[in-house]
């Protein structure tokens, strides 16, 4: 518990987001199963996701209807509130109970809302569909553990609360570095890990999911291809037609930098809906490649004429 209070009192915004899943076995209820990714009842693998406060208020979580969590809500007593996702609505309604497991232990949950639909959770390499999705709130426990299960449950739950994300300005990444190295030397915690990615605000939206941003991503390229090879055939005529030896090596230079120039936005949005670096040089080379042989169709074409 000593480094989740470290943590959070660091002077950085500190965003709780990890995804445990619900054990509904001895539920009569239909989840959403995170193996089986479908309705079934009484998943044992409920697919659910634990968020801390900053988390809805500062990205704007947005309702169908119900209530967001309340500062009470973070702190766990006897049962525990939950936001469903929109493929809920027909299975709940606000004011119901469900019982599951969470973490081995058996808990109550009380439905408090729901979210709009097409809600996510969105940022740098990390996407998570709300729709079929329980809310939780990433709670502190008001109790000492009273057996071996309890303290187990709790062990872990609070293991979970250190494994978060730290928003940090550019400039203070040295500072907020060495001060997760101070925190975590200081508590003796053996081997870890502390990595680095570019942040993207997280969105809880209401409209275009992955797929449609990297289909308007793509109409995008084709557009920039189709623009780039005008270019590329207007310049090769010019050049082919002042009788210049090394048209073919100059238009080539040419088209290969305007084709990097022009994907570079391109190469980062698919980065940031792909997450996957090798997809960076893609858009560079498949632009180059193209315009690189029209050139030489075009140069044979001027040389069939010539002849």
């Amino acid at each position: 518990m000593d480094i989740y209070t470290q943590l959070t009192s660091l002077p950085f915004e500190y965003y709780e987001i990890y995804q445990q899943h619900l054990d509904c076995s001895l539920s009569n209820n239909r989840f959403f199963d995170v193996y089986q990714q479908q309705f079934v009842v009484g998943s044992s693998h409920a697919h659910c996701v634990q968020i801390s406060r900053n988390v809805q208020t500062d990205f704007d979580f947005a309702l169908s209807s119900g209530r967001l969590f309340n500062e009470e809500d973070f702190s766990c007593s006897t049962g525990i509130p939950v936001i469903m996702g929109w493929n809920y609505k027909d299975t709940f309604r606000i004011g119901d109970s469900f019982s599951a497991k969470y973490l081995f232990s058996p808990f109550t949950f009380h439905v408090i809302g729901f979210l709009r639909e097409d809600s996510v959770i969105n940022y740098s390499s990390l996407y998570i569909d709300l729709d079929s999705c329980i809310v939780m709130p990433s709670f502190v426990f008001s109790y000492t553990p009273g057996s071996e299960g309890e303290y187990i449950t709790q062990k872990i739950h609070y293991a979970n609360k250190t494994s978060g994300k730290i928003k940090v300005p550019s400039d203070s990444f040295d500072d907020a570095y060495y001060s997760l190295q101070a925190i975590v030397s200081s508590s003796e915690v053996g081997e870890y890990s502390i990595s680095s990615s570019s942040f993207e605000k997280m969105e809880q939206v209401h409209g275009k999911k992955p797929i449609v941003k990297l289909v308007l991503s793509m109409m995008g390229f084709v557009v920039l291809t189709t623009l780039s090879f005008i270019l590329t055939k207007h310049a090769a005529k010019s050049m082919f037609s002042s009788g210049k030896k090394t048209a073919l090596l100059l238009t080539s230079i040419m088209i290969v930098f305007l084709a990097c120039f022009c994907s570079v936005f391109l190469s980062i949005k698919l980065i940031n809906e792909i997450g996957l670096s090798v997809v960076f040089p893609l858009p560079n080379f498949l632009l180059a490649t193209i315009n690189i042989i029209s050139i030489y169709c075009i140069s044979r074409k001027q040389r069939l004429r010539a002849t």
